[in-house]
């Protein structure tokens, strides 16, 4: 007994220490040094939470899971930033203390949380020596450049910093380069060793072969033009910071700084070169009050780079756009005679960043635009890019370039410009309780940055305490500026961080309206359900309105306006939601100008309308699509008038109002005005979803009314799907193929239609629908015959395709045993044999498994396999088997060793079987060993055994009887 305790005590410990190490080693800590800052890591297995606090030089870092690190390891990762660095017991706790007065920033990128200590780095040399200045070629000394007049002294250049180093193969050092050390600095004495540097992980290659470039600079009404006379093909990017101008050229060359610095206007106080490999890197220091415009002229590959007081758009603008079709979306700028993207650190103002020069001239960004993650900026030529993220890629493809990272970035399908929507009337929702006032949230477009830059230097200053109001402030301002996406990003920050303030002040409902907007009305549906908004009449609204298309989830179901029944919940939808003209759906009756369960009229009056247009739009669409076969076409029409009056029904909506039309037009039986109405829209590229809608729509259309077949109905909704990928529209167009192949018993293209409908919209409601549906054509196939009307192959193929159809049980296997006799009846006996093996090995045991091994071990006999039959039946033999099964399982024994030649064993085994067919068995084995005196015995007992001799002799008695004449 005590040696049973000692044991079970002993795998306690194990196992405890098993769990103990697990948690330990959740987390792996990485750190990366730069002289600017110190960046500290810790990726987790899953998804982790950070806070940070700091009280002085105190740095106070909670986990919601262990760590596992060492606080010996971490001071180590961190140098000589703290001078302390302490754990909790329970290692969800860590605590700094700061060495020098340096910012932190903390961070948060997929399943990895940390932070960036900003500040010079303490072991960092104070007087490092300037970065080894280009080497002039060895073939002359070129022409210096102007000196200007004595009386107009260019400033004298700053001393070099030092660049902080690389850490990845992609981001280079942006290491500054000065071909002379500046005036008044004393020369180096050569017999002294240099002051040692940081060493660089990656660093710059070595400048000494880059050529010489004779920069020139000419004075002209406009200003000063720098002459970069390359000679050959040379892209350029050129763009501004703040009181900096940044010049990129895509071919590397030394122009000499230091004496381009004399000959630039007295507002350039500060010329630098930075090392980067294949490229020519400047930044040139103002007094803000210069900018910048690059241009070519001639035939020559010159770049002009020309310094005025006068702000200029480039004359070519970058179209930009958003692909959020995919799971990871991206930013795609189309240009495409690009130079590679380079990559570099901005030492001034501490971000990265990634920088696209063009070949084709005055090719830029005109308007800057920000994201979450990253800023697009303004450029007068080429594409420049900011971000704090270091796994930024810029990829040139076939579209143009791409912006994307591993994980997804929190940016906006549709790009909002400086005249998105209408300036909403101020103080409209001053008297009304709405949590989404428009009016109050609307920024000016020309104010939105400047706003927007304001309220980031808040969240930056704001205690723990004033963070999430931060944060919200600027989730408002995203959302009155109709960046929905962006909204939703800081909403799911302060939900995730402070979960106590998002339930406190009610944002799950702000949450839901961003779903909604989104198309992600499973996602709406769990955020409306929060507790906290019980009892609140907006809540109450959009619980009504998004339960007309996903079953409410967790919150009890809320009664529709005005006492009238709630709604049947139906696929989840947006835009697209409808049924597609011709779809067979019940007929409500009478006109009605309201939906059932959802009062527009009235929710409008109290809230929809001081909602951000794009919000008010979305909801319309969404009705109105849902509703075009109920006979509410005056709420409908109705709905569109709100936004007509309100001045936010522009074209691109407008062509999806005329969609809903031309579904009117064809309910009522006005085919050709439908078609006309749905083939303009179909050619007009505004709008390009209701353009994919309106394709759809007239596809089903000719369908309907036999216009078309079903092979061209279905080949122009697989076009159209391929078109447009990802919301309700292609739930609705896979929807419509489907049915059409199953009307014309394609079964195996409905079952894989049905299959890419799941897979695609794993959340809509009618998941549970589509899987029974699934299930009852492939038990309507492989159970009841309907796979007969099948070539056999293909019926294999539809089988093997989705056999996890198969239900499990008996009638699973009567289906197996179905198929293989099908494929047994036209010779397909490898196939069929397969099949009942795979059954055997798989799926059924005990008796069943011995009824299927003898219809195995039959096939395969037939097969002309009869050492594979009588494996069968000794690998499934069970001994409880019925008595009418052991005889019939002996028969198939006998005849497999009879095939074998080994005629007496086979007689012994049915020696003792006097049934007709041991019997008729028996007389083949002895036909086949040439026993005639027991073939004639065998003969005459199965033929004197007839009930009633004077009947016809049958098939098999005639047989018998030849064999006895003969």
């Amino acid at each position: 007994m005590h040696r049973t305790n000692t044991t079970k005590r002993a795998l306690y410990l194990f196992v405890s220490a098993i769990a103990l190490w697990t948690q330990v080693q959740a987390a792996t800590v990485t750190s990366e040094a730069f002289p600017e800052y110190r960046r500290l890591r810790f990726e987790f297995s899953s998804p982790a939470q950070l806070r940070v606090t700091r009280t002085g030089s105190t740095v106070t870092m909670n986990f919601n899971q262990v760590v596992g690190v060492s606080s010996a390891e971490i001071k180590e990762k961190l140098g000589d930033y703290v001078t302390s660095v302490t754990a909790s017991s329970n290692g969800k706790t860590i605590v700094l203390t700061l060495k020098n007065s340096t910012n932190i920033r903390q961070f948060a990128s997929g399943k990895a949380v940390g932070i960036v200590i900003v500040g010079t780095d303490p072991t960092a040399k104070k007087d490092a020596p300037a970065a080894t200045p280009f080497k002039h070629a060895s073939t002359g000394e070129p022409v210096s450049p102007k000196a200007a007049a004595s009386t107009n002294k260019a400033a004298p250049v700053a001393e070099v910093e030092q660049a902080p180093a690389a850490t990845t193969a992609n981001l280079y050092t942006t290491k500054k380069i000065e071909s002379s050390p500046p005036a008044g600095t004393p020369p180096t004495d050569p017999s002294k060793p240099a002051s040692p540097t940081t060493p660089t992980p990656a660093p710059a290659p070595t400048p000494t072969a880059a050529p010489s470039l004779l920069v020139t600079t000419q004075r002209t009404d406009a200003g000063t033009a720098i002459h970069f006379p390359w000679e050959s093909r040379t892209a350029a990017a050129v763009y501004e910071r703040p009181r900096t101008i940044w010049i990129v050229f895509s071919q590397t060359a030394d122009v000499h700084v230091d004496r381009l610095a004399t000959i630039l206007p007295k507002q350039v106080v500060r010329v630098q070169q930075y090392a980067y490999p294949n490229a020519t890197v400047l930044r040139l220091t103002t007094d803000g009050t210069l900018h910048a415009i690059a241009s070519q002229t001639g035939t020559n590959y010159t770049w002009d780079v020309t310094l005025k007081s006068e702000t200029a758009a480039p004359a070519l603008d970058i179209p930009t756009t958003i692909d959020t079709s995919a799971n990871n979306p991206y930013l795609l700028l189309s240009v495409f005679d690009t130079a590679p993207p380079l990559q570099f650190f901005d030492p001034a103002l501490q971000d990265r960043v990634i920088v696209v020069p063009t070949y084709e001239t005055n090719r830029g960004v005109a308007t800057a635009r920000e994201f979450p993650d990253f800023s697009l900026l303004a450029t007068q030529q080429g594409i420049a890019i900011t971000s704090q993220r270091n796994d930024l890629t810029a990829e040139a493809s076939r579209q143009g370039v791409r912006i994307y990272a591993p994980t997804p970035l929190g940016v906006s399908l549709v790009l909002p410009l400086l005249s998105a929507d209408a300036k909403p009337i101020s103080g409209l929702s001053a008297t009304s309780n709405v949590l989404i006032p428009y009016d109050q949230w609307y920024v000016a477009p020309r104010d939105f940055v400047k706003q927007r830059l304001a309220l980031l230097a808040t969240l930056a200053k704001a205690t723990d305490d004033a963070e999430p109001a931060a944060i919200e402030n600027l989730m408002k301002l995203y959302m009155g500026g109709g960046f929905v996406h962006e909204a939703y990003a800081h909403l799911q920050i302060i939900k995730k961080q402070y979960p106590d303030y998002y339930a406190q002040h009610k944002l799950a409902l702000i949450s839901a309206a961003c779903n909604v907007y989104m198309d992600r009305l499973p996602e709406a549906a769990q955020e409306i359900a929060a507790h906290e908004l019980d009892g609140q009449d907006e809540a109450k609204m959009w619980r009504e309105f998004i339960g007309i298309f996903v079953p409410p989830t967790s919150a009890p179901p809320v009664a529709a306006t005005g006492g009238a029944a709630a709604p049947v919940p139906a696929p989840t939808n947006s835009v697209a939601t409808a049924p597609p003209i011709g779809a067979v759906t019940k007929d409500t009756g009478s006109e009605d100008d309201s939906f059932p369960g959802f009062d527009f009229a009235a929710y409008n009056k109290k809230f929809i309308r001081y909602y951000p247009p794009r919000l008010r739009q979305r909801m319309v669409l969404t009705l109105a699509n849902a509703d075009v076969n109920q006979h509410r076409e005056n709420a409908v029409l109705a709905m569109f008038s709100t936004l007509a009056d309100s001045g936010i029904l522009p074209h691109a909506i407008d062509n999806e109002a005329q969609v809903w039309l031309a579904k009117l037009a064809a309910r009522k039986n006005r085919i050709d005005d439908a078609l006309k109405m749905l083939d303009k829209i179909s050619a007009d590229p505004i709008n390009v979803h209701a353009q994919m809608n309106a394709r759809f729509n007239g596809v089903m259309v000719r369908y309907t009314q036999g216009k078309i077949d079903a092979n061209a109905a279905t080949s122009a909704l697989e076009s159209i799907r391929l078109s447009w990928r990802g919301d309700r529209l292609e739930h609705d167009i896979l929807t419509a193929l489907a049915q059409i192949y199953l009307d014309h018993k394609q079964y195996g293209d409905t079952l894989r239609t049905w299959k890419i409908l799941l897979d695609a919209f794993p959340t809509s409601p009618d998941v549970l629908t589509l899987s029974a549906d699934m299930s009852a054509l492939f038990e309507q196939l492989f159970l009841q015959g309907q796979a007969d009307t099948m070539a056999p192959l293909e019926s294999l193929a539809t089988f093997y395709e989705f056999r996890e159809l198969t239900p499990v049980g008996e009638r699973g296997d009567l289906m197996i045993q179905k198929l293989a006799d099908r494929l047994a009846s036209v010779d397909l006996l490898d196939r069929a044999i397969q099949l009942l093996q795979s059954q055997i090995k798989f799926r059924v045991s005990g008796e069943t498994r011995a009824r299927v091994g003898a219809r195995l071990a039959i096939l395969q006999l037939v097969n002309r396999q009869p050492q594979d039959a009588l494996n069968t039946i000794e690998t499934t033999n069970f001994t409880g088997s019925a008595a009418e099964l052991q005889l019939q399982r002996a028969e198939i024994s006998a005849q497999a060793l009879s095939q074998l030649n080994r005629s007496e064993e086979a007689l012994s085994i049915i020696a003792n079987d006097r049934s007709e067919s041991a019997s008729l068995l028996r007389l083949d084995i002895y036909w086949g060993t040439k026993d005639w005196a027991n073939v004639i015995n065998q003969a005459e007992d199965l033929l004197g055994s007839r009930p009633n001799l004077t009947v016809p002799l049958n098939t098999k008695e005639t047989d018998i009887l030849l064999k006895l004449v003969l």
